[in-house]
């Protein structure tokens, strides 16, 4: 079943050298981070994905909920480096924690 066009978001357009703000709420205002074990857990994860892309975070700021930080991408590949985060952090998240995050929201 196709879905209209009023339901799909376009594709995001990346740019090398582009800066985004990142955020993301735990679904329902649940919170995304518990204690400081999952903090670390997340910058463990970003700098892995900092290392694959080449990304580097100008800001972050980790909240129960939500967490926002800002990344700068040399090359256009904003989606990669996500993809990574998610499948690793939306794991772990729901692993030990069993909740699910809403998603990411990336802002230009």
């Amino acid at each position: 079943m196709l879905l209209s066009s009023r339901y799909t978001r376009p594709l995001r357009t990346e740019y090398p050298g582009a800066i985004y703000h990142v955020m993301s709420r735990g679904k329902q205002r649940q919170n995304i981070f518990r204690d400081d074990a999952d903090r670390l857990g997340f910058v463990s994860t970003l700098g892995e994905a900092c290392h694959k892309t080449g990304w580097q975070v100008h800001a972050y700021c980790l909240m129960r909920n939500p967490f926002h930080f800002v990344i700068e991408t040399p090359l256009a590949n904003l989606v990669v480096g996500m993809s990574h985060m998610e499948a690793r952090q939306g794991w772990e998240t729901q692993a030990d924690h069993r909740q699910n995050r809403r998603g990411w929201c990336l802002g230009e």
